[in-house]
Order: structure tokens, then C-alpha cells, then sequence
């Protein structure tokens, strides 16, 4: 985890559940872009591009769905997603 680059980020979600995840990611070593709650997947993607990361935190499923569509667009399916539990 130590130095790995992450956003943690979610269309919809519980934002406390976000910020949790984040402060262990954090915790854990990682450098985390906080996103929030209400950032839509074309946003996260772009973010996620831009700011050269590993790895997405999202809040659901859906919201995964919707940022691999995105990301593939993106042409940037190297980037892991993953769900946190809300």
C-alpha cells in the first residue's frame, strides 16, 4: 500500500463511509485523492488519468459499473476499482 497513489471517490454513497476509507488508506501509507461523495464516473475517471493512480475506491457497485465504462473510454483499464463497504 505504502506509496501507492488512490482517489477515493463515489457518484452516490455514503460520504462518512468514504472518508473512513481514505483516512485507513491514508493510514496505511497510501497518497489519496479525495473526491467525495456526488462526483459523477466521467469526473472520477478524468481525475484518476490525470492524477496517475493505481487504484479507485467507489461506494457501490453501480458506481463501479458506471467508472469502468468510463475508464474505458479512457482508454485507462489499468486502473483497479474497488468497492468499499458503505
Amino acid at each position: 500500500m505504502k506509496g501507492q497513489r488512490i482517489v477515493v471517490g463515489s457518484p452516490h454513497g455514503d460520504e462518512a463511509a468514504l472518508v473512513i476509507e481514505a483516512r485507513r488508506l491514508r493510514d496505511a501509507g497510501a497518497e489519496v485523492i479525495f473526491a467525495g461523495a456526488a462526483v459523477d464516473a466521467g469526473r472520477l475517471a478524468a481525475t484518476a488519468v490525470s492524477e496517475d493512480v493505481s487504484e479507485v475506491v467507489v461506494a457501490d457497485a453501480q458506481a463501479r459499473d458506471a467508472l469502468l465504462d468510463a475508464l474505458a473510454a479512457a482508454d485507462a483499464l489499468d486502473i483497479a476499482v474497488r468497492v468499499v463497504e458503505c
